[in-house]
């Protein structure tokens, strides 16, 4: 797949999730092909993406509100700014949240961070997978 076959995978990913009901954002995204080439990947693809299909900026916002779990999320417009902000899994963590003039950009900074944190989360538990079997 390409790069815009990629991001157009990944700015479905939520929507997928609710219409499938029965797959989860993890299994979304390693089917999306993003692990094989997220280092190519930019924020600035995503955006592109974000403002042919602006119609899948609500389905991050009901993610990013429904999620109740530590990571990235976007924040409630303040001010005509569009913040998305962090919580950490551990209480000694602090990340000031990243602000944006418009809702587009926040959108595809919340989906570059938080996919690549989902990436994260899927290799550390292949990691602890394939631990475990060599032990």
């Amino acid at each position: 797949m390409n790069v815009d076959e990629i991001v157009d995978c990944l700015i479905l990913i939520p929507r997928k999730h609710y219409v499938l009901g029965n797959i989860s954002m993890y299994s979304l995204l390693v089917s999306s092909g993003y692990l094989e080439c997220a280092e190519n990947i930019s924020e600035g693809d995503i955006l592109r993406g974000l403002e042919l299909h602006p119609e899948y900026i609500q389905d991050w916002r009901v993610y990013s509100e429904d999620k109740r779990t530590t990571g990235w999320y976007l924040m409630e417009p303040t001010e005509g700014r569009f913040g998305v902000g962090f919580i950490p899994s551990t209480g000694n963590i602090r990340v000031e949240p990243l602000m944006y003039s418009d809702e587009v950009r926040a959108c595809a900074a919340f989906i570059k961070l938080e996919v690549e944190y989902m990436k994260n989360a899927v290799l550390q538990s292949d990691e602890r997978r394939k631990n475990c079997l060599e032990n």
